[in-house]
């Protein structure tokens, strides 16, 4: 095979994997646009059925650790969240953050946003110590790579104060449901106790 031939091969190879490559980027935003309908729409059972197609496939063509799939897994985990499916999200961000840290650092923006997703579903469980700890770390390096009074350190701030109140105010729900429970069991018992003394006082005085 001569020179030509050999580059015009070359060409011809080079072109088909040009194809391939924008025949996949048009199936992964169509699968994404999908996506985003179903969320739209609110059917999240749909959303996190094809979100979980996208990532496969985003696996399979570029590889795990690449920081595609890693996004696609992201929205996979925020979907999780939406339908309270809490330990599923927790497996997916836990994975996600290992892999920001491997790759980007500990103090990249990227690997800090990890944190604070896997920090809200610990929330979110009512795993207080293990979101108290995390958002902690957070508020620490936003402070000291933004400042005390970048947005990002003030919103790190907040959440690790509501975690803060979290356990308090869940208590404090809970007793009022208590006394809410016994006061609709005694007025109930009350109305029973009313009830068979104007039966009684009926029976004791026939008309």
């Amino acid at each position: 095979m001569d020179e030509a031939a050999k580059a015009m091969q070359a060409d011809v190879a080079n072109l088909n994997d040009a194809i391939q490559s924008a025949s996949q980027a048009d199936r992964i935003s169509a699968m994404a646009t999908r996506v985003a309908i179903s969320a739209e729409q609110g059917e999240w059972a749909e959303a996190e059925k094809l979100q979980l197609q996208l990532l496969d496939h985003q696996r399979d063509v570029l590889g795990v650790d690449h920081a595609h799939s890693i996004a696609a897994a992201s929205v996979a985990a925020a979907l999780y969240n939406e339908q309270e499916k809490w330990n599923e999200a927790e497996i997916l961000q836990l994975d996600i953050l290992e892999k920001r840290r491997m790759m980007l650092g500990e103090d990249h923006h990227d690997t800090i946003c990890a944190a604070a997703n896997l920090a809200s579903t610990y929330h979110m469980q009512g795993n207080w110590k293990e979101a108290r700890n995390l958002r902690l770390k957070i508020l620490e390096k936003r402070q000291r790579i933004l400042g005390e009074n970048h947005p990002l350190t003030v919103l790190a701030a907040e959440s690790l104060d509501s975690t803060h109140r979290a356990p308090k105010e869940v208590e404090a729900a809970r007793r009022l449901i208590l006394l809410l429970t016994t006061a609709v069991e005694e007025a109930e018992r009350l109305s029973l106790g009313v009830a068979i003394d104007l039966n009684s006082d009926s029976s004791a005085h026939p008309s």
